[in-house]
């Protein structure tokens, strides 16, 4: 568990003006240090991307970035991250939020389907009073998937008959 130390959003604000170089670099060990301070900015202090990157004199891209670093390095177990902002987590320790993956949607498919086989899906829709074509397409394939898995049927024949149509 970490032991909470008070520190103030100018304690982290005064280490992160201090760790600037004079000239720009991209130095791992500057950057892991960067982006530690810029997340608890960030994630403790609620502060927003435009006011660090205008502090900071940087772009909010480049904040935007530097946030999500040490939640990318942590999950991964980056040891030379942990190795970057030892000193700094000894100031100002904080935990910094694990990734979340969000939710996968699903993905929609194009289906061709000739004319006489549209007729036959308006039809059917029609006539079991669904709503859209979308909700009919599912449902037909939803009982035909059905109607396979419960009987024992030689598909092999099936589609001969079908193909020769």
């Amino acid at each position: 568990m970490i032991q909470e130390k008070r520190y103030t959003a100018e304690d982290v604000l005064k280490e992160l003006k201090q760790l600037i170089p004079k000239a720009p670099t991209r130095k791992r060990s500057y950057l892991d240090k960067r982006n530690y301070l810029i997340c608890i900015l960030y994630y403790k202090f609620n502060f927003t991307e435009e006011s660090i990157a205008e502090y900071l004199d940087i772009k909010r891209a480049t904040v935007c970035s530097a946030k999500k670093n040490p939640i990318k390095s942590l999950d991964k177990d980056d040891v030379k991250f942990e190795i970057n902002t030892m000193h700094l987590y000894d100031k100002f320790p904080y935990m910094v939020p694990r990734a979340t993956k969000p939710p996968t949607k699903a993905r929609a498919r194009m289906v061709f389907l000739d004319t006489s086989t549209l007729n036959r899906i308006h039809l059917f829709k029609d006539k079991y009073h669904i709503d859209t074509t979308t909700a009919a397409i599912k449902l037909l394939i939803s009982l035909g998937l059905t109607q396979i898995e419960k009987e024992s049927i030689d598909f092999d024949i099936i589609w001969n008959k079908a193909n020769k149509l």
